[in-house]
């Protein structure tokens, strides 16, 4: 696909890494347009369609040489809408950048395709998110469990999953799925910005007390909410490997910036 361009909903940049088992790494962004999963609570709904800016393979490789930044991160929208073009590219960089093995090349996707150039890329790259969308998120499409399985066979210590948590029946189905998948890092966030509630009145988010309280809210919760089905303290014994984690860069950078 040389001379062929990707197309980004903005341009390159680093920053801190705001989710995951990477949350607070310096990180290269590199974030794709499109995305035909369109969840409803998406903070990036200006990703959904057609990118502002184009960048050819020569244009990312310089990118990446010349960026602080070791981490390179690729989101979007959904990247794997641009699978075949990021395969192309990955064969030039691995054959022209002689030091490319001190660069640690991530991909977040929503796994909703399970192809052959899917499984190709992933398996070629450092660290592989699966941004599962549960059932608060009303997405077009859902993702392919099936592609999980076969993560989780190929590369189970160096992929996660990761999960935004609306209320209880998402979180009992994190649960769930982290009981099939031990050995994954499974990540769960809570949706938008957290409140917790104090003696009766939501307060902006204080961690330490988000730990051990089983009187969680989301921003926006659902008519007849009252809290999460298990508290949190019983879920960390249940489920070793599930990690609470803030959406660091909501924190930092509210949504009154884009491309947060």
């Amino acid at each position: 696909m040389e001379g062929q361009k990707i197309e980004l909903i903005e341009p390159p940049y680093v920053s801190v890494q705001g989710e995951g088992c990477n949350i607070g790494r310096p990180t290269l962004f590199v974030r794709t347009a499109g995305c035909p999963v369109q969840c409803t609570w998406c903070d990036s709904k200006y990703s959904w369609d057609k990118g502002e800016f184009q960048l050819t393979e020569d244009d990312l490789d310089h990118l990446i040489e010349s960026a602080t930044s070791k981490v390179v991160w690729f989101t979007g929208g959904e990247p794997l809408v641009w699978r075949n073009w990021l395969l192309s590219w990955l064969k030039r960089f691995k054959t022209n950048l002689r030091d490319h093995g001190d660069f640690e090349l991530q991909i977040c996707t929503s796994g909703i395709y399970n192809d052959e150039p899917t499984r190709l890329l992933l398996s070629q790259l450092g660290w592989v998110t699966i941004d599962i969308k549960l059932s608060s998120a009303h997405t077009k499409l859902q993702t392919d469990m099936s592609l999980v399985d076969w993560l989780y066979q190929q590369k189970p210590l160096s992929s996660e999953l990761k999960m935004v948590l609306s209320d209880n029946k998402d979180l009992m189905k994190a649960c769930e799925l982290a009981k099939k998948y031990p050995k994954f890092e499974v990540i769960l966030q809570p949706k938008y910005v957290v409140h917790v509630v104090r003696e009766g009145r939501a307060t902006y988010v204080d961690y330490p007390y988000l730990l051990t309280s089983d009187r969680i809210i989301s921003q926006e919760p659902e008519p007849g909410y009252t809290g999460w089905a298990y508290t949190l303290s019983g879920i960390a014994h249940e489920f070793p490997n599930i990690r609470f984690l803030p959406q660091f860069h909501k924190i930092i950078w509210p949504n009154i910036v884009k491309g947060v």
